[in-house]
């Protein structure tokens, strides 16, 4: 049983880190819209480079792989442990190294590492957005392994956390040396699910040379489902052995917050994602992307206090700690969700 000097605590710590997480988001956003601005501005005042512009490309690729991590101890999701292994049939992997290449090896691996800090993280959910009907989006997340798939020269490379680049061909720009989809180059952030040899792709950053990193997400994920149907990625055939597919991102009303918790999405969830609709694509935890979830939602979520938690927390008790076991409401539950979008949409009519 949990103490109620334990449970005082923890309801304490969550209260400063909900102001936490709400200041950080309001500045954010802030900063993203005063960014846009000024992009717009630029353009309206110069000449506009073309998609295949060196200058547009060396801009972009260097906001892409800046960093913009905050220190002040926000609530990050750090990509789970499952996540680091990463494998498909049709994919063909790097030759084995022998013992002469490992310093070949260990440069490769931090390469891709490089490339796996350009994706852009969630926080967990501590605070509820006051305009989380109006202004978010939300998607049931695939539960899977997180990667980036690039493309360029008739290639399609994946990589995970772990290191390992995959590659194989595909029918994305410029994924495979032959037809039309051998020209361009694009990156996709994605979720591979192993047992449907499919990438789920979360997000958009470049497309045919298009960079859309500073593009809001409502517009990426409009350009995403639209350029997906048009290259017929979901289709899976010899030249595109793996699909790719768009999950279904909707406004968050309260009708499509609870088909993205009960409705049958044709994978297993790993939570809820929420998106805000002007979110700008940044490296490292954002907190315009949060991540919610229960245990009716993830088979890898336990519901603080449960039998569940209390056995895993027996076999390895450092586990305490890091899930703070004492703050029994740490975790937000769906009804006060769902009252936060009916609240919020109530006051509108």
């Amino acid at each position: 049983m949990l103490s109620q000097q334990g449970c005082r605590k923890g309801l304490k710590d969550r209260s400063a880190r909900e102001n936490d997480q709400r200041r950080r988001r309001i500045e954010k956003l802030s900063q993203q819209r005063l960014r846009r601005a000024e992009v717009t501005a630029a353009c309206r005042t110069e000449s506009i480079p073309t998609p295949g512009d060196s200058k547009m490309h060396d801009a972009s690729i260097s906001h892409i792989s800046s960093t913009s991590r905050v220190t002040d101890g926000p609530e990050t999701l750090e990509m789970p442990s499952h996540e680091v292994e990463h494998g498909c049939p049709a994919m063909e992997t790097e030759p084995k190294k022998t013992t002469d290449n490992r310093k070949g090896t260990a440069e490769q691996q931090k390469a891709a590492g490089a490339v796996i800090q350009k994706l852009m993280t969630a926080e967990w959910m501590v605070d509820i957005p006051e305009d989380l009907p109006t202004a978010w989006y939300v998607m049931p997340k695939p539960a899977g392994k997180r990667c980036l798939v690039s493309t360029e020269g008739g290639e399609t490379i994946a990589r995970s956390r772990g290191g390992r680049p995959w590659r194989f061909p595909s029918s994305l720009p410029g994924g495979r040396r032959s037809g039309r989809s051998s020209a361009g180059r694009c990156q996709l952030d994605c979720i591979w699910l192993e047992a449907q040899q499919t990438y789920f792709v979360l997000d958009l950053l470049c497309w045919k040379e298009y960079h859309l990193v500073d593009c809001p997400a409502e517009f990426r994920y409009f350009w995403l489902r639209s350029k997906l149907e048009e290259v017929r990625a979901g289709e899976q055939c010899s030249t595109n052995p793996c699909r790719f597919v768009a999950p279904s991102y909707a406004p968050c009303t309260a009708n499509n917050l609870q088909l993205a918790y009960t409705a049958d999405t044709g994978y297993e969830r790993d939570g809820l994602l929420f998106c805000h609709s002007e979110a700008l694509y940044e490296p490292g935890p954002n907190p315009l992307l949060l991540l919610w979830s229960d245990s009716n939602c993830s088979s890898r979520f336990f519901d603080y206090g449960s039998e569940q938690m209390a056995s895993a927390v027996q076999q390895e008790p450092a586990k305490a700690e890091r899930w703070r076991t004492m703050e029994t409401e740490a975790a937000l539950p769906f009804s006060a969700l769902m009252d936060a979008v009916q609240g919020s949409m109530d006051a509108m009519e």
